[in-house]
């Protein structure tokens, strides 16, 4: 008996071992089947026949029994394509290669043919876990404060706000899986823990282009929130950290804040690395910021190459209009270090003597000229920018080592981090980092990818020159 006169044979009572499991001929309905892809096949000229699997094989028909066998196996398979590993159906296949009817080799060929064709396209899900990342984000909100800050970098209420922020403000929309909240920790798992998207997907169970796509669409958001937070204060106000402190009052009571730059990691093409190692041979951008005495960013100007001079990537933003550089009133001044030329409304320390605090740290070495307290005062009073910088390095570990972004991603995320830093500060004074560098005599950790300074040696003009001296009676 062959295989296709068994198949054939469905009055028995009890199956035969032999026969593959999944549906009968009861599924195969001849007019719908065979009649219509055999007259399909009769009317569709020979050069203009689709090449398909079921096209060819039907053509290999031309009785009913072949192909109600045919038909009953891509049934089966389309039944359940993983059961090739089952005791009958192995069977099966043993018996017919041993058989030599030629209708049930054909057969068995093609049954092979179908189940490789469908494990090729058979899509099985990944992220099957039943714990998704809404139920995790309830659960985190919901549990003990310290969960909220070590997942996310903020306090519980100051993510709840944010949320309530973007949703008002129409920056973020939930879609059709992903809700708002759930948008935003994925957004800050990955700046804050430096994330991969890998790891993203098995936390939060999405696929990784969905990891991706909202990632792009809450740094968007985030460049709005950043817009809006980033912003001078009033500049007619003495600062409450300089009006409240001695040591700082009356000496600088025209301060407004403090101006340094910072190296933030970057991934970028190997012909561009060249441009972007700076001088201790680390691919990073150079990121000039200026910062109030409360540790918030009033300016932010990223994009440079980390060879470029702290001094040129100043002089770029301060000449550029359409950066909108906060500059100076008449009569006010930044504090800046000795890489800055000394110039009208930027105020550097006096050169050849200690400056940085650790010069003055230990038993006989306080200060011992009216030039080295000068100095003393400074760095202590522009240490706020330091602090300011190891603040959001800290908090964003994305900044310490970039992914695999391009140049223009990766500068919308330092701009990102430094309006997340400001809205933080804003909604939670006694963050705990911010708690840590608050004082003016603290210091953050050694920041390995920043270069030493290097002092200003530019031309001197005879303008510089008489800026200098009008800076030099401030000093003295």
């Amino acid at each position: 008996m062959t295989l296709t006169e068994d198949l054939a044979n469905d009055g028995q009572q009890t199956p035969d071992p032999l026969t593959p499991m999944g549906p009968s001929f009861d599924d195969i309905d001849e007019t719908e089947d065979y009649r219509l892809a055999k007259h399909k096949l009769d009317k569709t000229p020979t050069g203009h026949r689709k090449r398909s699997l079921t096209a060819d094989m039907s053509n290999s028909f031309m009785t009913w029994d072949k192909f109600c066998a045919w038909r009953m196996l891509k049934l089966h398979l389309h039944h359940d394509p993983t059961n090739l590993l089952e005791v009958p159906t192995v069977e099966l296949i043993f018996a017919v290669m041993a058989s030599n009817d030629d209708e049930d080799d054909m057969i068995i060929i093609m049954y092979v043919t179908l189940l490789a064709a469908a494990s090729l396209n058979t899509r099985e899900p990944c992220r099957d876990s039943i714990f998704r990342g809404s139920m995790m984000i309830n659960e985190i909100l919901n549990g003990h404060s310290d969960r909220c800050y070590q997942e996310y970098r903020m306090e519980r209420h100051v993510f709840v706000n944010l949320y309530s922020l973007m949703v008002n403000r129409g920056w973020l929309n939930d879609t059709r899986y992903i809700r708002v909240d759930e948008q935003i920790a994925m957004f800050l798992f990955i700046v804050g823990k430096r994330a991969s998207n890998r790891d993203v997907q098995e936390r939060f169970q999405h696929s990784g282009e969905t990891i991706s796509r909202i990632f792009n669409m809450v740094l968007l958001a985030m460049r709005k929130l950043a817009k809006e937070r980033i912003r001078p204060p009033r500049f007619n106000r003495i600062p409450i950290e300089i009006e409240a402190n001695p040591k700082y009052y009356p000496y600088f009571k025209d301060c407004i804040g403090a101006i340094d730059g910072t190296h933030i990691h970057a991934i970028v093409p190997m012909e561009d690395q060249k441009r972007y190692r700076n001088r201790k041979g680390i691919t990073t951008q150079n990121v000039m910021c200026a910062c109030s005495f409360d540790m918030r960013f009033i300016f932010v100007n990223v994009g440079w190459e980390g060879s470029a001079n702290d001094c040129r990537v100043f002089e770029s933003a301060r000449s550029n209009p359409s950066f909108n550089f906060p500059h100076p009133p008449p009569g006010k001044y930044y504090v800046v270090d000795s890489g800055y030329a000394n110039q009208t409304g930027y105020l550097t320390p006096f050169r050849g003597e200690r400056y940085h605090l650790p010069d003055y740290r230990g038993a006989g070495r306080t200060p011992r000229t009216a030039r080295e307290l000068f100095n003393y005062r400074h760095s202590s009073l522009r240490n706020v920018i330091e602090r300011t910088f190891g603040v959001i390095k800290n908090k964003f570990l994305l900044l310490r080592q970039m992914h695999h972004f391009s140049v223009k991603t990766q500068g919308n995320i330092v701009i990102a981090c430094c309006g997340l830093h400001n809205y933080i500060r804003d909604e939670q004074k006694l963050d705990k980092y911010f708690s840590k560098l608050g004082g003016d005599e603290a210091e953050s950790d050694l920041d390995e990818l920043n270069p030493p300074p290097e002092e200003y040696n530019g031309p001197s003009s005879l303008s510089q020159r008489e800026q200098a001296r009008q800076m030099n009676d401030i000093r003295n």
